[in-house]
């Protein structure tokens, strides 16, 4: 039987957000997976890009908070 699995990530700015890894190999101490800040303007990504980025194999955005932090699940 299929099974949700879910991850949260982060998204602050253009230059600071969570990667794509799954599972996260660290969390801050709140629970939530922390950001990095990217190193050139070649990495930075606005909000779309970054959803569509986090959207790769099969996630989907299931519940989005204001302050960027984001929920996505996908079927396995």
């Amino acid at each position: 039987m299929a099974e949700w699995q879910h991850k949260v990530r982060v998204y602050e700015t253009r230059g600071r957000f969570s990667s794509n890894e799954y599972p996260v190999k660290s969390t801050r101490g709140i629970g939530t997976v922390g950001v990095h800040s990217v190193r050139s303007n070649k990495e930075m990504m606005d909000l779309e890009e970054w959803l569509d980025y986090q959207s790769k194999d099969g996630w989907e955005l299931f519940k989005f908070h204001p302050v960027g932090a984001c929920v996505f699940r996908r079927l396995v």
